[in-house]
């Protein structure tokens, strides 16, 4: 399921052009506790105050949440939590029925471990900002002759992050 919804403006005049757009994207994920949200903006101005001298910026922003759900704390496990799912015992039940709390080994084999609730249990964040942005001026001293300066930086920021609740089967 996904929402993607962009609101944008612009507008000018013969000597001032800008424009702005900001978005919003959320995605659930194909796995339980897996999901996307990124927030964009975009904006664009460009100045023409005299025939022979422009100047202008453009920067656009994202930033983005990524959780990756459940993953294995070791690297012989399931790789995901549909894995996990899938390696159970048939004939094993994942609640006591007296007290409702989870079972963690509920076939009584080590290797084989309760899977089910663990999308409320581990949280895999990837955090990203990222800023684009180009500033330029430019001048035309004679008819047929342009210089033009140009300035570009990127601007990268990566988090990531794990969290295991003392709940979990991976802890």
């Amino acid at each position: 399921i996904t929402q993607d919804p962009i609101i944008s403006v612009s507008g000018g005049s013969q000597k001032v052009k800008a424009y702005a757009s900001f978005g919003y994207l959320k995605q659930k994920g194909t796995q339980l506790g897996q999901d996307y949200t990124r927030y964009s903006s975009k904006f664009n101005i460009e100045i023409n105050p005299t025939k022979w001298f422009t100047m202008g910026t453009s920067i656009t922003t994202t930033c983005g949440l990524r959780n990756y759900g459940y993953a294995t704390a070791n690297a012989t496990g399931p790789s995901s939590l549909y894995a996990a799912a899938n390696g159970m015992l048939p004939y094993a039940i994942p609640y006591d029925t007296i007290t409702g709390k989870r079972i963690n080994l509920p076939g009584g084999d080590i290797n084989i471990q309760n899977p089910i609730g663990e999308d409320k249990y581990n949280i895999n964040l990837r955090k990203t900002l990222r800023a684009i942005g180009a500033f330029h001026i430019e001048f035309m001293p004679i008819d047929g002759l342009r210089y033009r300066l140009t300035f570009g930086p990127d601007y990268n920021n990566y988090y990531n992050g794990r969290y295991m609740d003392s709940m979990s089967i991976n802890r």
